[in-house]
């Protein structure tokens, strides 16, 4: 049996490290692993994945990387890697994000486009529909980034579909919201540690909804958009399926906890006016705006549901029940 090759980018990041341990079980699959240097992989990868898998260290990523090496027999892309945080402050913050986000993925799909691949999955942000938006939001929702990370993935999306126009080459865009595991980095690792060091928090009069996706969830889907035909040249949103308030969000972590959360209220228009005093307004939009997905057309076209409940996989992430995880 022939195997189908597989090239996953962001090998040594949060999601890429969760796609290659499912990945890897998988006896159909050749996974070639691309890293920005191959220390990236003995860090990360803590001596858990196959040895045997071929890895290469590809240099950063720009719109000259060459991926020639990498690209040899691959039949699918999965491209994770990508700019997410600049520490530097400047007015080249954004061309940064431009140079690796947007023309490193588009020279990686030209390059793939010589090379023969058929598929390139891209995972975009949710960042381009924007920060807050009412009622529920379909890929054909109109995209209103406010950062620059979320206009170098849009940037990005539009390149892969101009490039797909001209090519055998067909595209899948994922737009995940807030991912949160066990270790995530970002926003739950901060609102969780709060909650469980007892901070008080001024949420309790916030009645906002917002989608998240676990990341064993959103594997799961990525895995299925690899497998599913019909995945070809379309653009997905996925979640949990579960929308929460951030007061229902911190509701459930003190759950899991098994502690009461310290909650107290503040007018909102007050928040919003100490957020922008401490220049935080897109804080405030994330955790006190609304921003939910409609997965449907996801889950009918790619057959495809959450395999972890949101309660479950917030337990999961905050180290309880692990034996569920290693389960499933």
């Amino acid at each position: 049996m022939n195997k189908s090759k597989v090239l996953i980018t962001g090998c040594s990041g949060y999601i890429g490290l969760k796609l290659i341990k499912i990945l890897m079980e998988r006896t159909d699959l050749e996974l070639i692993l691309a890293y920005r240097k191959l220390s990236a992989f003995d860090h990360q990868s803590g001596g858990k994945i196959d040895l045997n898998v071929r890895r290469l260290a590809i240099g950063d990523i720009s719109s000259t990387t060459n991926w020639h090496d990498a690209l040899e027999g691959i039949d699918t892309i999965v491209h994770i890697a990508g700019l997410a945080h600049v520490s530097s402050r400047g007015a080249n913050i954004a061309s940064q994000f431009m140079e690796v986000n947007a023309r490193g993925t588009t020279n990686l799909a030209k390059q793939a486009v010589e090379a023969g691949v058929s598929k390139f999955i891209f995972i975009s942000s949710v960042g381009v529909y924007g920060s807050s938006r009412a009622g529920k939001l379909s890929p054909d929702s109109a995209l209103t980034p406010c950062e620059v990370y979320a206009q170098s993935k849009l940037e990005a999306e539009n390149g892969l579909r101009a490039i797909e126009a001209k090519s055998e080459l067909t595209v899948v865009i994922v737009r995940p919201p807030m991912v949160y595991g066990p270790n995530a980095p970002g926003n739950f690792k901060a609102l969780a540690s709060a909650v469980s060091r007892g901070i008080p928090l001024p949420f309790l009069n916030i009645s906002n909804k917002r989608s998240f996706v676990y990341v064993g969830n959103l594997v799961d889907m990525l895995e299925s958009c690899i497998d599913i035909e019909e995945s070809k040249g379309k653009t997905y949103n996925v979640s949990d399926d579960y929308d929460v308030s951030t007061l229902e969000l911190i509701q459930e972590i003190a759950n899991a906890l098994n502690i009461r959360p310290k909650l107290f209220g503040i007018n909102r228009t007050m928040l919003q006016m100490m957020a922008k005093l401490c220049n935080k307004s897109e804080l405030f939009k994330k955790t006190c705006d609304s921003l939910v997905l409609d997965i449907r057309d996801t889950k009918a076209e790619l057959q495809w549901t959450p395999p972890y409940s949101f309660s479950e996989a917030v337990r999961i992430s905050l180290g309880h029940y692990e034996n569920v995880e290693s389960a499933n």
